[in-house]
């Protein structure tokens, strides 16, 4: 059995190949057992009923699974043969994913290792592998092993490390960023990653079978565009992975039932748990809530490897390329069902052709976050209804170690190579201040998908201190989605800098999130609803803990979008948070921004 510890859980695979007249014939690994999770040893098509869309389709064949699923592609290249000779049908494969961003220190990071620990003790078999492994452990170096003392020191050391957003490494420092919501969508994206390759190195070592196990309090599922590195998978992307390849994930919170949280951000859990409980469903997998003892939770994942049955049957969609849902229940009293909730069908023909060959833009653009700007980009919408992107940018607090920057030439294009925007872009201008001798903000229209940016950084003396280069996927104003929020802070030093900026709504946002206590903020919550009508939009001010300290009034008199006035003289140095909420007719929307009071 190889065992991987990772942060999150993947799912089952789907193999699909054309049946008579082009239509594909799709298989499926499903858990079935009884009610006390026991397999049941005799199904026949009979006994299931398979909805596809909605609509009841005929099961062509039902068996146990013997040797997976086998993915479209290949084989494992030929050099990795060696280490899959012994690998036989009755091995176990286990990948554990050990999300220290999203596990807090303490007694949560002293259960897991307790409960992971005994599981590798207690439950591994002589022929099974495992690996233990932590979003930041190269993907490369992910190997499963039969050594359980290697095990045991992944294990050991474990630190959960959430909402502790100091950088442990280079690539921290220098790809993941510093603010801390670029920094919680970019771990989120890391985990995301770290579960699409696992899901792919489990799948290679048929006949085995296997299962992720994503150890996680759960994170948010909402898109911060402005922060999420494009190229990281997201959530789509590893379930597509875990279904194709025939691995289910397992989702283990090890706070579970014994979590207690302040009211104010019981959204917050709920939303992270949904996150847990979604990637495990999607995949075929179940999420174990009990952070108390985690060994029923691993017992009954063992059985479900022994439970599994692979479903056969025709597509009615043909060759769409596209998702459809999936329902399986068992005509029998107190059955149990786990199984991926879709599959995605084989493509046309042509389109395969031209998704085999990468276009041009795609080869060799490497993102990177400078150390010594923060930059703030927000999409809004604009007023005939298309998306407006806004770039604004200042000197992070380590730009004087190289002499000062004076500006940043900006080129804004989107894949297919057309320019939406180039120019210089002087640092951030407080308002009342005499102009820039270039525009303090790049303010240009931009279609909906992905926009690529790509700032040089000029310093004081003319030379070019460093390169920062993103990706930020535009939505689709014009297609149903939920309520969109950017929210702009701004800081200001005066009465007569605040009256600017409230008159101003061009004004550029401050890029940093750190402010001193003799500034005053406003805060402009630019929010759209699709159905038409302007959300109802509230602030509030919390502290680290989660406890409420100010319910943030909108100001009379400025309409829409809504503004609040935040004076941090009343404030002692530290962490807070503004919790941000607009709801509209297409439901509710919510963003937390973490700030620093400075002296």
């Amino acid at each position: 059995m190889t065992i991987a510890v990772c942060a999150a859980p993947t799912g089952f695979s789907a193999a699909q190949k054309d049946g008579a007249g082009g239509t594909p014939t799709i298989r499926i690994s499903a858990v079935i057992t009884n009610a006390s999770g026991r397999p049941i040893p005799k199904l026949s098509a009979q006994d299931l009923e398979v909805r596809d869309d909605g609509a009841v389709i005929a099961l062509e064949t039902i068996g146990p699974r013997a040797g997976g699923i086998a993915p479209q592609e290949d084989d494992a290249a030929a050099d990795d043969r060696e280490r899959l000779a012994d690998v036989r049908s009755s091995t176990r494969l286990f990948a554990i994913l050990l999300d220290e961003f999203h596990v807090g220190a303490g007694a949560a990071t002293d259960r897991v290792r307790d409960a992971v620990a005994r599981f590798v003790r207690e439950q591994l078999r002589d022929d099974d592998r495992a690996v233990v492994f932590k979003p930041l452990d190269s993907l490369g170096a992910i190997r499963l092993t039969k050594d359980r003392d290697t095990l045991m020191r992944a294990i050991a050391t474990f630190s959960g490390r959430k909402g502790d957003y100091e950088p442990r490494s280079a690539f921290e420092r220098n790809y993941v960023g510093h603010a801390p919501e670029a920094i919680v969508a970019a771990r989120t994206q890391i985990v995301f990653s770290a579960l699409r390759t696992m899901a792919m190195q489990l799948g290679e070592m048929r006949p085995a079978t296997g299962a992720i196990v994503l150890v996680s309090e759960g994170f948010s599922s909402d898109d911060r565009t402005h922060a999420v590195d494009p190229r990281l998978p997201d959530l789509a992307a590893v379930v597509r992975s875990a279904i194709r390849f025939d691995v289910p994930i397992y989702a283990f919170d090890p706070e579970g039932e014994v979590r207690v949280r302040p009211a104010a951000l019981a959204a917050d859990d709920d939303d992270a748990r949904a996150m847990l409980r979604r990637v495990a469903g999607e995949t075929g997998g179940e999420l174990v809530p009990d952070g108390a003892d985690f060994s029923a939770g691993f017992e009954r994942m063992a059985r479900d490897l022994a439970s599994r049955w692979v479903l056969t049957f025709r597509s009615p969609h043909g060759r769409d390329g596209k998702y459809h849902t999936l329902d399986i229940r068992v005509k029998r009293r107190d059955a149990r069902v786990l199984a991926p909730a879709g599959y995605w069908t084989p493509p046309p023909v042509e389109p395969r052709r031209t998704i085999a060959a990468p276009p041009p833009f795609a080869s060799g653009r490497m993102l990177h976050r400078s150390p010594i700007i923060d930059a703030w980009v927000g999409v809004t919408r604009g007023a005939d209804g298309t998306a407006r992107m806004l770039v604004t940018w200042e000197p992070s607090i380590r730009s004087g170690d190289t002499g000062g920057v004076r500006t940043i030439t900006l080129t804004a294009t989107t894949v297919d190579g057309r320019v939406l925007f180039t120019g210089d872009v002087a640092s951030r201008q407080p308002p009342g201040d005499e102009p820039a001798t270039a525009t303090d903000r790049a303010a240009f229209d931009a279609p909906a998908g992905r926009v690529q940016l790509d700032m040089k950084i000029i310093g004081d003396d003319g030379r070019v201190l460093d390169n920062e280069a993103r990706d930020v996927d535009v939505p689709d104003l014009r297609a149903p989605r939920k309520v969109l929020i950017t929210t702009e802070i701004f800081r200001t030093r005066s009465a007569r800098e605040f009256r600017a900026v409230v008159a101003d709504r061009d004004a550029a946002p401050a890029p940093g999130r750190a402010f001193s206590r003799t500034e005053r903020l406003l805060i402009r919550v630019p929010a759209y609803d699709p159905g038409g009508a302007d959300p109802r939009v509230t602030v509030s001010l919390l502290n680290r803990w989660g406890q409420t300290l100010r319910e943030l009034a909108p100001m009379p008199g400025v309409g829409v979008p809504a503004q609040f006035d935040l004076s941090l003289a009343a404030f002692a140095p530290g962490e807070y948070m503004l919790q941000v909420t607009a709801a509209g007719a297409a439901g509710e929307t919510k963003e937390a921004i973490t700030i620093r009071v400075t002296q």
